[in-house]
């Protein structure tokens, strides 16, 4: 008999014993105890890893932004509401108008009237059931850079809004009185008719050539600010703007 005869008789002996071997192996880890693996809590005697504790505690936080972007928002937000916790909360909002052309009206042109529209959002923050203002209108003073944005948080003194709020004719509303009513959420837009002066005044100019640029209205009318009436109680209102 050949040397490779010899040899294959003894690999087939190995092969079977090592078969045997395997078979041995997985008959000694089956068991016929049935487990629901996902059903329920497991047993801690089940051969599934898992380990019962009687404990387990939990810590959970809510996390408040203590600085909100309130700077070239599509968002304006006006009104005064006293928090039970935080306090008294007041905000106003300050905006630019944008010129879309120049600006050339007909000679023969008149102003009977002049309004501001605004049109709420559904965000209210307070008492809808109250009378307020809706809204206060002041004429910015002084130009606002808003290349770089604010936070609501910054104190107004370190950021101030160039208006006069001590003056009731410094009020752009029509007779230097701001409507008053309920912000209710169903109102989705805030007319505000504004001082015929006032208008007029823009008229004249835009005829004598003084608006045919947006640095010509920003250089005269920097912009707006609308604010809540000082004694208000009653509820934010949120304004797309």
């Amino acid at each position: 008999m050949s040397r490779s005869n010899k040899v294959r008789p003894a690999l087939a002996i190995w092969g079977r014993m090592l078969a045997m071997l395997g078979l041995v192996a997985l008959a000694a880890s089956c068991t016929n105890t049935t487990s629901d693996i996902g059903v329920g809590l497991p047993d801690v005697n089940t051969d599934t890893g898992a380990f019962l504790i009687d404990t387990l505690t939990v810590r959970s936080s809510t996390v408040l932004r203590d600085s909100v972007p309130s700077s070239n928002s599509p968002y304006l937000y006006v009104g005064q509401y006293t928090d039970p916790v935080v306090g008294k909360l007041t905000a106003r909002s300050a905006f630019r108008l944008a010129l879309p052309g120049g600006y050339a009206p007909d000679p023969t042109a008149i102003c009977d009237s002049i309004t501001l529209i605004l049109k709420p959002n559904s965000y209210r923050y307070g008492d809808t059931t109250k009378t307020q203002a809706l809204v206060e209108v002041h004429k910015l003073s002084r130009n606002t850079p808003i290349s770089t944005t604010k936070y609501s948080y910054v104190a107004p003194r370190l950021t101030p809004m160039g208006y006069d709020s001590t003056h009731v004719d410094s009020l752009l509303n029509s007779n230097h009185v701001a409507p008053r009513g309920r912000a209710r959420p169903s109102i989705r837009t805030l007319r505000l008719p504004l001082d015929l002066a006032f208008g007029r005044r823009l008229l004249s100019m835009g005829k004598a050539g003084r608006l045919s640029t947006q640095d010509d209205l920003d250089a005269y009318l920097p912009g707006l600010v609308i604010t809540p009436a000082a004694g208000d109680e009653g509820t934010i209102i949120g304004l797309s703007a």
